[in-house]
């Protein structure tokens, strides 16, 4: 179903506090509990598993690439 204003609000925070997470010196780990914690009513019956995972993911091999990696991926 589609969000909500008040739904996407709550997602944006989250993405925003994933963000946060990773530009900082947290282990990954710290990161997807960040993420899994603010956005566990989007996901239903998806084993927690599979979203560290995929989120481990992001962190390492997007948000903390190295800055040229980084920014062919993310607006300057």
């Amino acid at each position: 179903a589609p969000m909500d204003r008040a739904a996407f609000t709550r997602w944006r925070a989250a993405f925003d506090a994933l963000v946060s997470c990773a530009a900082s010196d947290a282990p990954e780990a710290r990161c997807t509990e960040v993420w899994r914690e603010r956005t566990s009513e989007f996901f239903g019956e998806v084993a927690s598993e599979r979203i560290d995972a995929m989120i481990a993911y992001y962190v390492r091999a997007r948000l903390r690439a190295p800055r040229e990696e980084r920014f062919r991926y993310c607006a300057h």
